[in-house]
């Protein structure tokens, strides 16, 4: 066993022994070859590197600093058109703000959570590197090395999936939320081209107009029953932290799910008793059975949400078919309206051309009355001044 751990031992130290050569004959080869060509073109080769490396990272900020910018706009406009108190429809926005402060609060613990994952992470990684820094030659430390190694792997692979699983989530939920907002943009675009005068009849029935708080109402028992259960049972992980439930995972895979697992899981989990893993292994068997529940519920959902989408964007095609002739008839009515009342406006106005040309000429003839009046009341005054100038001629004047 000695002589077995020895080998392995002097196997990795050759290995990275031969990785380091490697690295410093490639970091090498730029300067070696007797000639200041050869030192010059490795200089300028790493410059360049580094040069390109850092341009990326400032390229990458400014892009992050961009979006973060957008994401303010966008929520300072939001807050303004949705959320202001002098809105007419403040009330019917209320729910929409509290969904949004939860899923606000739902993002920061789950940043938080990622946080102390990663750190857990990089501890047990320091941990490793700590442990090669003091190399012993027994078979007892390489094995204690290479149990770190595969309990950093499982935690990573743990974390990655999942990550990968949340994100598939995320996914399906997105596209779930883009066809019902597809499905409501085109009601939306069939009312905007519907006439704005419309005819009620008695046979005529409201349709019901889906909605996306509607659609959230309508969704399967077994995911409100699952989102029930993770709230009282504390999360995807049942209460227990990352590393814990990461290493129950691992060696419940390990035992393929036999019951023997369970006093290794209590042995090996820092804290933990045999009850608690017991307690957790039945969580973690209903947990999956609800996950399953869930997925079978929402498939079928999405299979029946999808006839009734097909459903009803065939009724709408059929609508507006019908509806097509009946606005053709109201948009010749409205011409034909139109025309009427263009034709009386420019009777009106020729009315009024007329009247005030008239207006005009008795206006004018008034003042050339006027004008008369006024000449021949000058020309009576100066026959007067006239016949006054000749009398004073022919009279004699007084002593004379």
């Amino acid at each position: 066993m000695a002589s077995k751990g020895e080998a392995e031992l002097e196997g990795a130290k050759a290995r990275r022994d031969s990785g380091r050569r490697k690295k410093a004959k490639e970091d090498g080869d730029g300067i070696r070859g007797g000639g200041a060509e050869n030192k010059t073109g490795g200089r300028g080769s790493w410059a360049w590197k580094t040069k390109t490396e850092n341009a990326k990272k400032v390229e990458a900020l400014r892009e992050i600093e961009q979006l973060e910018q957008k994401i303010n706009n966008l929520d300072r406009e939001k807050g303004i058109h949705l959320y202001n108190k002098r809105s007419d429809f403040r009330k019917l926005f209320c729910s929409l703000e509290e969904q949004e402060l939860k899923l606000n609060s739902d993002r920061k613990t789950e940043k938080l959570k990622l946080q102390q994952q990663l750190k857990k992470i990089r501890g047990s990684v320091t941990k490793f590197q700590r442990e090669l820094r003091n190399v012993k030659p027994t078979p007892e430390f390489v094995e204690k090395l290479k149990e770190m190694m595969e309990m950093i792997e499982s935690v990573l692979n743990d974390f990655k999936e999942q990550q990968k699983q949340i994100y598939e989530d995320l996914m399906r939920e997105e596209q779930m939320l883009n066809q019902e907002v597809t499905a409501l943009e085109k009601r939306l675009e069939s009312w905007a081209q519907a006439p704005p005068i419309t005819i009620e009849t008695k046979t005529s029935k409201p349709k019901p107009v889906s909605s996306a708080r509607n659609v959230m109402a309508d969704l399967p028992p077994e995911v409100s029953a699952f989102e029930r259960f993770l709230l009282q049972t504390g999360g995807h992980r049942g209460g227990w932290d990352e590393y814990d439930h990461g290493t129950f995972l691992r060696i419940r895979n390990k035992f393929k799910g036999r019951a023997t697992f369970l006093d290794e899981a209590a042995t090996s989990i820092p804290g933990r008793n045999i009850t608690e893993v017991r307690q957790h292994e039945n969580w973690y068997q209903e947990y999956m059975s609800m996950i399953e529940k869930k997925k079978d519920a929402i498939q079928k959902w999405k299979i029946i949400k999808e006839a009734q989408k097909d459903e009803f964007l065939t009724q709408v095609a059929l609508d507006d078919d019908e509806k097509k002739q009946e606005e053709q008839r109201k948009a010749q009515l409205r011409a034909h309206r139109l025309e009427d009342e263009r034709r009386e406006q420019a009777e009106k106005l020729n009315a009024w051309k007329v009247q005030k040309e008239l207006m005009k000429a008795k206006e004018e003839e008034k003042q050339m009355e006027v004008e008369m009046r006024k000449a021949k009341e000058h020309e009576k005054q100066r026959q007067r001044q006239v016949r006054n100038s000749r009398v004073r001629l022919v009279l004699p004047c007084p002593g004379g």
